[in-house]
């Protein structure tokens, strides 16, 4: 889910890894799809974050449906002092903002923000943090990171429409951040949701659990779609 695509060399694979490139540069955004458990949802986020091998990343998780531990799992562990992480709640909007950076067993600077709890307050925390990651000097493409937790809980509180303009504009800001956007839907690519959303997206990734192992499948919109490789 990194963005490294499947091992083969043959010409299709090639032609994904270099439409995925591309991508990657200019900003992009990506529908993960496939009814998976739990915990095949918090290590697919984890790898969509990155690591910070090659330069810090600036990162931001919206937990929609997820325990405290839970969104912990969801992040990496910063390796560079210079990567930052932010958590916006849209779980449990009464929770102390101290208590719960507390419960964050990370290192490095975590910030959570719950004080606008409709969508729409939701969807400026998004642009006033990507802006300020965008204030950052020597800003790569692909630094930024946001992963949007399940869209069920959201498509349950809302109404389609209202949703579909919450992702147009989150996924304007992030691809204008030159950076990468994972959404989750946790629900078959055959899903009449997922179809309502997809065109909106770069790819759409399903996700499944095959012989003990995760594995994705890339179909992207104005590309290849690839095989079932591991995760």
């Amino acid at each position: 889910m990194n963005g490294d695509g499947p091992v083969s060399d043959d010409g299709k694979t090639q032609a994904f890894r270099l439409r995925l490139s591309e991508l990657k540069r200019s900003g992009c955004g990506f529908l993960v799809t496939g009814a998976v458990s739990d915990s095949v949802l918090d290590q697919s986020c984890r790898r969509a974050f990155g690591d910070d091998s090659h330069a810090p990343r600036h990162r931001l998780l919206v937990a929609t449906d997820r325990s405290r531990d839970a969104v912990s799992r969801c992040l990496p562990v910063p390796t560079d002092e210079g990567s930052t992480t932010t958590v916006i709640d849209h779980t449990a909007l009464s929770r102390s903002v101290t208590a719960d950076a507390q419960s964050f067993q990370q290192p490095g600077p975590t910030e959570i923000r719950i004080d606008r709890p409709q969508l729409g307050g939701v969807g400026q925390e998004i642009v006033e943090t990507v802006a300020e990651f965008e204030s950052y000097d020597h800003l790569p493409a692909g630094a930024v990171r946001v992963c949007i937790g399940s869209l069920a809980p959201l498509l349950d509180e809302y109404d389609d429409e209202q949703v579909f303009r919450f992702l147009h504009l989150v996924l304007s800001v992030v691809r204008r951040a030159n950076g990468m956007l994972h959404v989750y839907l946790p629900k078959s690519t055959t899903h009449e949701t997922v179809r309502l959303l997809e065109p909106i997206f770069d790819a759409v990734i399903e996700l499944r659990t095959e012989r003990g192992f995760v594995e994705q499948r890339w179909s992207l919109r104005d590309g290849p779609e690839t095989g079932w490789f591991q995760l």
